[in-house]
């Protein structure tokens, strides 16, 4: 039982000056973490440990629990936070993974920047999740399964694993010779569950054959996981050379040097893009689509979903951006009049940020200013084109807005999220773009400055 402890010290002797946040859930796993990080502070009283227990409010037996947990601390005499999270899930969504992801978030929310989340995953857990992975025909990555430590959430976070290379009868020993008390999550029974199915049918039957299987396992994940650190290597170099800047602000790649590559070299540069911005792996079917797109003629056509973004080809250039949604019914008027007595600040739907109008005295040359007569009476916002032709400020004549937007280089999906501001119904400016001639500024008239605010990245 001491050389349990002497692992468990030896894995977590390289984080004893940062914040740890032991996820303590009250099961066996995590009570021996805790009576472990009780010995721990015992021989070495400068670490700073915390236990936070995230009541999923799944079973009826949830704030149970949550005493159960709380009761524990105290008796250990280690601090405890609990927060509660309420699941909504959607369908095909799988449930242990929605508790997941709002545990983490919890987690990460609760933490200062450079702390140490500690789990009880073990070896046993390691094997599941390796073959979870294999059913579901995963590659390398999915393959290297669980890491003994690795980045967690935002700033500096690590997520470590200490008990990874240790059993689940070992771990249950050492819960009996301390003799812990620990909760017995009715759900880990439920076979629906493909883990549980696996830990209760597949497991046994694989271990009484090849006693030592969930070593091997762990092995090979760990081949996978040096694999993956080399596929990465190669990817990060790749993705150096075909990153590109945007005018919009968004993430994006040249593709030009993306098609220089061979077409697995491309996969993984674009798989790696995706991690760098935590946007969810696509699917062979959506990096085919992608793919087989990039040498299609129609580039500004080809938009490809993945995970809860887009990648939106034009121009050569791979843009990562949001899903964006239909603002073109939005619109919003005022009197000219209003601007007489203080600037007019109008929020825009779809986290497009502000606009805000201002009357002012003496323009200034580097800002975007119409003029509109003294006897105008009302100003409409919307992003509505006109049907008509236009003459921007920098042209000599009238040209389809289609063709202004393709001059000025602008991407098709922005340019339906372009502020349209019309005077008595005749357009006069494209905010951020042009000016329409007859509003050019003149001293006679009223002078109105353009300010878009809090312009979300694109898109």
């Amino acid at each position: 039982m001491n050389n349990l402890f002497a692992h468990f010290q030896q894995q977590l002797l390289p984080f004893m000056e940062r914040p740890i946040c032991l996820a303590y859930s009250g099961g066996v796993d995590s009570q021996v973490l805790l009576h472990l990080f009780s010995r721990l502070m015992s021989v070495s009283p400068h670490v700073n440990v915390f236990a936070c227990h995230v009541n999923h409010g799944l079973s009826q037996y949830a704030d149970h629990w949550q005493t159960f947990t709380q009761e524990q601390c105290h008796k250990f005499n280690i601090q405890y936070q609990t927060q509660s999270v309420h699941l909504v899930k959607q369908p095909r969504q799988s449930v242990e993974a929605l508790a997941r992801d709002a545990r983490y978030h919890v987690l990460d929310q609760i933490t200062p920047e450079n702390a140490v989340i500690v789990t009880g995953h073990h070896i046993n857990d390691q094997m599941e999740t390796f073959l979870l992975a294999l059913k579901r025909g995963s590659g390398i990555q999915g393959l290297a399964a669980m890491k003994a430590d690795s980045s967690f959430g935002t700033g500096k976070k690590r997520l470590v694993r200490p008990l990874l290379m240790i059993s689940r009868q070992e771990i249950e020993q050492y819960a009996l010779a301390h003799d812990l008390e620990w909760i017995e999550d009715e759900s880990n029974r439920d076979h629906v569950y493909d883990r549980n199915f696996i830990r209760h049918q597949i497991s046994p039957v694989f271990t009484q054959r090849w006693p030592g299987i969930a070593k091997n396992i762990a092995r090979t994940a760990a081949h996978c996981q040096e694999a993956q650190s080399l596929i990465d290597e190669i990817a990060a170099q790749d993705l150096h050379l075909c990153t590109t800047e945007s005018t919009d602000d968004s993430p994006c790649l040249r593709v030009s040097a993306l098609l220089s590559l061979s077409i697995v070299r491309r996969k993984h540069v674009i798989r790696y893009f995706l991690q760098q911005h935590q946007v969810n792996m696509p699917t062979e079917q959506q990096l085919f689509q992608l793919l087989s797109g990039l040498s299609a003629d129609s580039e500004s056509k080809l938009q490809v979903k993945v995970g809860n973004k887009w990648l939106r080809h034009y121009q050569g250039v791979l843009h990562l951006t949001d899903r964006l949604d239909d603002v073109t019914d939005w619109h919003y008027r005022f009197a000219v009049t209003a601007l007489r007595h203080a600037p007019i600040c109008i929020e825009l739907p779809d986290n497009l940020g502000q606009l805000q109008l201002t009357l002012i005295n003496e323009p200034s040359t580097c800002e975007q200013i119409f003029s509109v007569s003294s006897q105008a009476e009302q100003i409409i916002i919307n992003f509505t084109p006109p049907a008509e032709k236009v003459l921007p400020d920098y042209r000599h004549k009238h040209r389809a807005l289609k063709k202004i937007w393709q001059e000025l280089q602008v991407a098709p999906w922005l340019r339906k999220r372009i502020p349209f501001i019309y005077v008595d119904n005749e357009f006069a400016v494209a905010t951020k773009h042009f000016i329409c001639q007859p509003f050019l500024r003149d001293k006679g008239q009223l002078n109105i400055k353009v300010d878009w605010l809090a312009q979300r990245e694109s898109g």
